[in-house]
């Protein structure tokens, strides 16, 4: 895994470079609106996975509100191997800073995803699917298929590809994020944020402008 070392996006620019563009891409969207909190906007959430098994692992890196792997197949309806824990079970590896916090905080915090980076140093991940599933407790709601390959250009680097998410999907209680990560194969995936709605952030806002 090459965690925190994604760099050479499409023409050489830097990660922090592409963090930097996102974030005045998205901020100019934010103008006149004043029920979102912007302060996370182009911010990166970095989540490793490194699977050693001669299989392929199904792994919700952000489950939603869902806290087990039965709940998930009986809520999406989907199978997983595992919950997104950081360290080592089962030939799966986990390397996230605070990950579990960052569950928690996109559960409670609805939080835009407005790009998302995968990097690998095995061809074979790119053909693997980021699946996004919504969530209800009354029906199934279908899911949403992210295919990296899809997304690559001539110019990319070999090891990482850039997709753009322009179509609303968020982290939040009602979406459960799953990665497949092929055999012995590693992945990084870096989300990228923009709006988030934070009701601590707007309360203390809203608490600052009546001073």
């Amino acid at each position: 895994m090459k965690k925190n070392q994604l760099t050479d996006r499409y023409d050489g620019r830097t990660l922090e470079q592409e963090r930097k563009e996102v974030a005045n891409r998205n901020q100019s969207r934010f103008t006149g609106i004043d029920f979102f909190d912007t302060t996370e906007n182009g911010l990166i959430k970095t989540v490793s996975i490194k699977n050693t098994a001669a299989k392929a692992k199904r792994i919700a890196v952000f489950p939603g509100n869902l806290i087990s792997v039965k709940e998930i197949e009986d809520i999406a309806g989907t199978t997983v191997d595992a919950i997104a824990a950081e360290g080592t079970k089962d030939d799966v590896t986990v390397d996230c800073r605070g990950l579990a916090h960052a569950q928690r905080h996109f559960q409670r915090n609805p939080t835009r995803v407005t790009e998302i980076q995968v990097s690998s140093s095995n061809e074979l991940q790119f053909s693997q699917p980021i699946e996004i599933f919504k969530l209800s407790t009354f029906r199934k709601l279908g899911s949403e298929m992210l295919s990296p390959k899809i997304y690559r250009r001539s110019s990319d680097n070999l090891s990482l590809v850039s997709i753009p998410i322009k179509n609303g999907l968020q982290l939040d209680d009602q979406t459960c994020w799953i990665v497949t990560v092929a055999p012995n194969s590693d992945v990084d995936l870096s989300f990228f944020t923009g709006a988030v709605r934070n009701d601590a952030f707007l309360l203390k806002e809203a608490g600052r402008r009546m001073n």
